[in-house]
């Protein structure tokens, strides 16, 4: 079974040790009883919602991709006074397509914005709109999505690109820092501010892009609000990229390099203990143990820095690596505490329970995770490991991926992949 971990949100994933254990079943799991108590969930359509960015978001956040395309399509179609505005609706169409795995229409959408640096994507194109405002206009998530579309059209490596976006953003941080004083008087005549790229986020204007707007918009504007959230953006950016990249190395088992790469950006963020715990997770799926051990034990000693889930999640996987099942799932129903909606947490704690033989309540456990708040916790992984202790358990077990199919089909989001419930036993 699949039994993947991640580092963090965006990072770096760990695979334990594949065991097999003798199993026992000790109560019956009744996985219909749960589905008929479950509240009715109303999706939304296109037309449900307003014909607007908040419109949108209502349908982003519950997974509509088709019906965000729908809308997206429809407030093209209408027009934008503002070429960003206009950009950030064709990103939310792109990312919609990417959800739904449609790699070639996103390669497509791309394609048909030119490049990202120059006429039609930047302000001076448009002098009477954004006055002196010089630079891109493209938002940073587009170029990232643009830079791994190798690997999702399966065409070639995506290395050398992110590493491109990693170098922008050292760039970045440093035309930042050199005009800090400027940026705090919200000076607009240093022209190394006016290059910056990207000073908008996914679904996030200045101004409404559907009211009129007025007809020039000050460069300040275009700022995240001020210099410290401007540099604190672009420095999360750099790290996100870097767990991205040591992500892809992991991949190619180049274990070595993504720590190197790793312990590189650590030394500027010393007290990240997201990157921290990617540096140790590395070492576990390499096997170094001891070295893991220390590095969790630095990211203890980060005063009022760490997260508490971050280090329950790090000793759960410490523990599992070690054959201590149940002190991992100690830790991992920590991690699940604090944070009732994770799924990683979830689904290492059915593992290890899975390796104290104790089948049932696997299924138990991760059967409660789902049917607690299935809009938000139907996960493809965890559904197919719950199928899996299912075919496993061997009884009533088609019937019981049945409901979970229908349980799929009436919360998940249009992105879920059904061949994950396994109806064919495979």
């Amino acid at each position: 079974m699949d039994t993947n971990k991640n580092i963090s949100s965006s990072s770096v994933n760990f695979d334990p040790l594949q065991r097999s254990r003798s199993l026992s079943a000790e109560r019956k799991s009744d996985s219909s009883q749960l589905f008929g108590n479950l509240p009715p969930r109303v999706k939304l359509s296109a037309e449900d919602v307003s014909q607007d960015v908040v419109g949108l978001k209502k349908l982003m956040d519950q997974g509509s991709w088709r019906n965000v395309i729908k809308l997206c399509d429809k407030c093209i179609a209408n027009g934008m006074k503002y070429p960003h505005d206009l950009l950030q609706l064709k990103l939310c169409k792109i990312i919609s397509l990417l959800k739904l795995r449609q790699y070639k229409a996103v390669s497509d959408e791309i394609d048909q914005l030119g490049s990202f640096d120059e006429s039609p994507n930047t302000f001076q194109s448009y002098p009477q709109l954004y006055s002196n405002l010089f630079g891109s206009f493209v938002p940073f998530s587009l170029r990232v999505i643009k830079a791994q579309l190798p690997e999702f059209l399966k065409t070639g490596n995506s290395l050398d690109e992110m590493f491109q976006l990693l170098s922008l953003c050292k760039k970045q941080i440093e035309t930042l820092n050199s005009n800090e004083e400027s940026m705090r008087r919200k000076d607009t005549s240093s022209s190394s501010v006016l290059k910056l790229v990207d000073h908008l986020t996914p679904l996030f204007t200045p101004s409404s892009p559907f009211p009129s707007s007025p007809s020039s918009i000050p460069l300040e504007d275009f700022f995240f609000g001020n210099f410290d959230e401007s540099v604190g953006n672009w420095k999360d950016r750099e790290v996100c990229i870097s767990l991205i990249i040591a992500t892809r190395l992991v991949q190619e088992k180049e274990y070595p390099l993504a720590i190197s790469m790793l312990q590189d950006i650590s030394k500027k963020y010393p007290n990240n203990s997201s990157l921290l715990s990617g540096i140790g997770r590395v070492y576990l799926q390499m096997g170094n143990i001891k070295t893991a051990s220390v590095v969790f034990k630095q990211i203890e000693s980060l005063e009022g820095e760490a997260d508490q889930s971050i280090i329950s999640m790090n000793k759960g996987f410490l523990a599992l690596a070690l054959n201590q099942f149940t002190i991992a799932i100690d830790h991992f129903q920590q991690v699940l505490v604090k944070n009732p909606k994770d799924v990683t947490a979830a689904n290492n704690k059915a593992v290890c329970l899975l390796y104290t033989c104790n089948l049932s309540h696997a299924i138990s456990s991760l059967e409660d995770f789902v049917f607690r708040d299935p809009e938000n916790n139907l996960n493809e992984s965890l559904v197919f490991n719950l199928c899996t202790l299912y075919d496993l358990k061997s009884e009533n077990s088609l019937e019981k991926k049945k409901n979970i199919l229908a349980l799929v089909g009436k919360y998940a989001s249009d992105d879920f992949d059904f061949s994950f419930v396994k109806l064919n036993g495979t």
